[in-house]
């Protein structure tokens, strides 16, 4: 392959990606949850309004409630990670038994 080519497909590649995690942001943002399989799931979650404390005065405040994001990592991504070898982190199926 010559390097004209790799550039090319390094190019595509880096848009087909930047396309995805678009798509995640976007569809996060919106309040719906993406599973990723055999890999996880991003969820958003709301934390509640709370009372807080200003830590330099001492002065009670009110934190407003806020939007975040949760990634629960599926099980094969958890094996891959846990096998201590990045070499051999690869996420397969599960056999079942």
């Amino acid at each position: 392959m010559s390097t004209a080519n790799k550039a090319i497909n390094t190019t595509a590649l880096g848009r087909v990606v930047s396309s995805v995690l678009n798509a995640i942001t976007r569809t996060v943002a919106a309040g719906r949850p993406v599973r990723i399989t055999h890999f996880g799931t991003f969820k958003p979650v709301v934390s509640d309004a709370r009372h807080g404390w200003n830590l330099h005065t001492k002065e009670r405040i009110n934190v407003p409630e806020r939007q975040g994001l949760r990634f629960k990592p599926s099980p094969q991504f958890l094996d891959a990670v846990h096998a201590g070898d990045p070499e051999a982190a690869v996420i397969t199926k599960r056999s079942r038994g």
